[in-house]
């Protein structure tokens, strides 16, 4: 069986042309948790935040470097410090706001950052407030606005909170408490808005504050949980958003539970197409299909990811599109991977990143912050791949985006290329294009086909050679490096070709094949002029055949004795079988034509030649004799069988006054010897007679009611043709015993 190992070398350069959108790459949380998202992995650090659920962290988008962090009470620098006046931006002092911190950047200004804190569900009033970061204060490690701390913007809201950067659009989501309205915030270079965008849900479930809000990346969608709503049901719902007018519409509960809390977080795939969602009674990670139409068949499409022996947090997107889940009071958080696959083809990972000692997560992780820019990149990333051996090449693009156009006009998320070249993809995300470049370098492709796994007779050698053309190195698992190598026994062998630090490999399976098993019968006799089939019995398909009588056939028909005999190849092993074929006659019986004796004689019957073995006979008497002795008139018949067939035949018998009788030939040629054909013998007893005389095609040439006529051999006056005639004489007589009656039937030759 052929196999190919592609060995593939693949090694990738990741270049920034404009922005490299690394202000995600720290993520500080739960119990002085902390770690960095890197291109080889998670580096875990211990920090100085102590929240369940309060969090929020900011990274320098160009190079990654942690700027600040809050638990929606105090802000954090880089080295851990509370800045100077990074005290009371709110008032959740437990962190117990389940999206109780926010950072949003400044329209247009890359040192300004906006920190929306959100009061705990036990806040009466419920303030929503907002403090302002400036990265250029305090030295270069940032600091609070004075006069620009904890203002309060709003009131009476949940404990939901989330933004959206894109279109040119910066928005802060929140939900009132109690009621069925979205309140959104629109932020702009001049400042937060006064006005509000207020939506109502399409469903009359209120929240009395525990509930979280997610947009998707496509900004088309919004999901909202709701750990504990109006009459103590628990729900996650969908929406409809407008990221051009902040308005949310289409509301509709997709799943539910009665009586307990339940819904705590959610989050979406970075396809937008996937949503996932913590239920906390019962400790489970969901997964819905977003693809599905209806609230009823993405509630039927649901999938239990996981189910957790501790409380679960709220699953969050990060930058490397995966989702993560902190578990409360665990050193670890857990993982899902290609989240955009519907379980079980997502992949799960329970303790994915190991976070440092004497740290543990709780509850929640960072939202991811967005910056907002102008609409199109003038470049992406450039990525340079080198691939070892392969007649195509599948160049994939970051997946997860609304459109794609590459350079060739198709427009999948990917591309399959043939030959080495620089290829790019335009990736249109919302409002966002840019362009991605990849430089691919295919190595000369290599071929190793030693064949499929086959079987070989005994004292039979085959060869085994790479049947492509290739370049490269050959090494055989027997150590030859030879082209070619001859092979005797069964095994499994293997060739790898090896070229510039590329390799694919072949392998056979050899097996020992027993000779055919060729039976054509036994010997045996068989009916004369019977056809009679000689065939072989089964053998493996593609054996051929050859017979002695030249056939190539599996079967050959045969009349004659003989002996015949049948070689059978497969593949290199041959066997041969024959068998003798000896004939049995049919049988024969000849009673004789129809016959007059002479009185007082007798007749023995069958006169002819008796063939045949093992044979019966059956007269119309009953009787099985082999023979019998006639001395009465009658007709007579006798069947004879064996194995072979049966036969049969008939003969009339009569008896006659041989004192009377009609001549057997005449020579009507005028030399007064035999001219007439009449009746001889004693004429003077005749009492009657009639005789009718015919030719062979029945046409009567003479008649006569006198028994001293004759026919003289004419026709119509002329002389008639030589040949056989038949006659029938009617004819009464004396006997000694009386007056007789006969019928005679016979013929008589006319000679010249």
């Amino acid at each position: 069986m052929l196999r190919r190992a592609w060995l593939i070398w693949l090694f990738t350069a990741y270049t920034t042309a404009c922005v490299a959108q690394l202000q995600n790459s720290n993520w500080c949380f739960g119990q002085l948790a902390g770690f960095r998202f890197t291109p080889s992995g998670s580096v875990a650090y211990k920090t100085a935040i102590f929240s369940e659920e309060n969090c929020a962290t900011v990274s320098h988008r160009r190079t990654g470097k942690l700027l600040f962090y809050t638990d929606g009470r105090l802000v954090y620098d880089t080295m851990h410090y509370v800045m100077p006046n990074g005290v009371g931006i709110g008032t959740d002092v437990t962190g117990t706001s389940a999206q109780g911190s926010l950072i949003i950047p400044f329209p247009l200004d890359t040192n300004k950052y906006y920190i929306f804190t959100m009061a705990h569900l036990g806040d009466t009033q419920s303030y929503l407030r907002y403090s302002v970061v400036d990265m250029s204060l305090n030295g270069g490690m940032g600091d609070v606005v004075s006069g620009e701390k904890g203002i309060i913007i709003d009131s009476n809201l949940t404990e939901a909170m989330t933004s959206i950067n894109a279109c040119s659009q910066t928005w802060l989501v929140t939900i009132k408490k109690n009621t069925n309205e979205f309140n959104l915030i629109r932020i702009t270079p001049s400042g937060i808005d006064g006005n509000r965008v207020i939506s109502q849900k399409a469903y009359t479930r209120g929240s009395n504050g525990l509930t979280m809000v997610k947009l998707a990346r496509n900004t088309k969608k919004l999901a909202v949980t709701t750990w504990n709503g109006t009459g103590k049901i628990s729900y996650l719902a969908l929406h409809d958003f407008d990221v051009s007018t902040g308005n949310v519409s289409g509301g509709a509960i997709i799943d539910s539970v009665i009586g307990k809390d339940e819904f705590y977080g959610c989050e979406f795939s970075f396809d937008s197409k996937k949503l996932f969602a913590t239920a906390h009674s019962s400790r489970k990670l969901y997964q819905y299909d977003l693809n599905q139409t209806t609230p009823s068949t993405i509630l039927a499409s649901r999938q239990t990811v996981f189910s957790a022996s501790v409380d679960i947090g709220a699953p969050q997107a990060g930058p490397d599109n995966n989702i993560y889940i902190a578990s409360f009071g665990q050193k670890y958080l857990s993982c899902v991977s290609s989240p955009h696959i519907m379980f079980p083809g997502c992949t799960f990972t329970l303790q994915a990143i190991a976070l440092a000692n004497t740290t543990a997560g709780l509850f929640n992780l960072p939202q991811a912050i967005r910056f907002l820019d102008e609409k199109s990149f003038i470049a992406g990333n450039t990525h340079d791949t080198v691939v070892c051996s392969t007649p195509l090449y599948k160049i994939q693009a970051p997946i997860g985006h609304e459109k794609y156009q590459w350079q060739d006009s198709s427009t999948n998320n990917y591309l399959m290329v043939a030959a080495s070249g620089m290829y790019t993809v335009k990736i249109t995300d919302s409002c966002f294009d840019y362009i991605d470049t990849f430089h691919v370098l295919i190595k000369p492709t290599l071929y190793a086909a030693i064949g499929n796994d086959t079987a070989i007779c005994e004292d039979i050698a085959i060869q085994l050679s790479n049947r492509q053309n290739t370049i490269g190195t050959a090494y055989w698992s027997t150590g030859s490096t030879a082209p070619a190598i001859t092979v005797s026994q069964p095994g499994t062998y293997w060739l790898r070709i090896t070229n510039d630090g590329c390799s694919v490999y072949d392998t056979i399976t050899i097996t020992r094949r027993p000779p055919p098993n060729v039976f054509i019968g036994n010997d045996t006799s068989v009916c004369q002029h019977t056809k009679m089939v000689l065939y072989c019995n089964v053998q493996p398909l593609g054996s051929r055949y050859l017979w002695s009588t030249g056939d190539t056939t599996e079967f050959i028909s045969i009349t004659d004795t003989g002996t015949y005999s049948l070689r059978v190849r497969d593949d290199d092993c041959v066997a041969t079988d024959s068998v003798h074929i000896s004939l049995i006659p049919q049988p024969q019986i000849w009673l004789g034509n129809d016959s007059s004796i002479c009185v007082g004689k007798s007749l023995f019957l069958p006169r002819g030649i008796v063939k045949g073995i093992d044979y019966r006979f059956w007269w119309m008497d009953g009787s099985s004799d082999s023979s019998k002795d006639v001395n009465t008139a009658g007709m007579y018949a006798v069947t004879l069988q064996n194995r072979c067939g049966t036969v049969s035949d008939t003969v009339y018998v009569d008896f006659k006054n041989c004192h009377i009788w009609f001549p057997s030939a005449f020579s009507p040629n005028g030399d007064g010897m035999n001219d007439i054909a009449h009746l001889v013998g004693d004429i003077a007893g005749v009492t009657a007679f009639r005789i009718i005389i015919y030719n062979r095609w029945g046409q009567q040439v003479y008649n006569s009611i006198n028994p001293r006529d004759g026919w003289d051999g004419t026709l119509n006056g002329k002389p008639a043709e030589t040949g056989v005639y038949y006659y029938m004489i009617r004819i009464g007589y004396k006997e000694w015993n009386g007056l007789k009656e006969q019928t005679w039937k016979g013929d008589i030759t006319l000679v010249r």
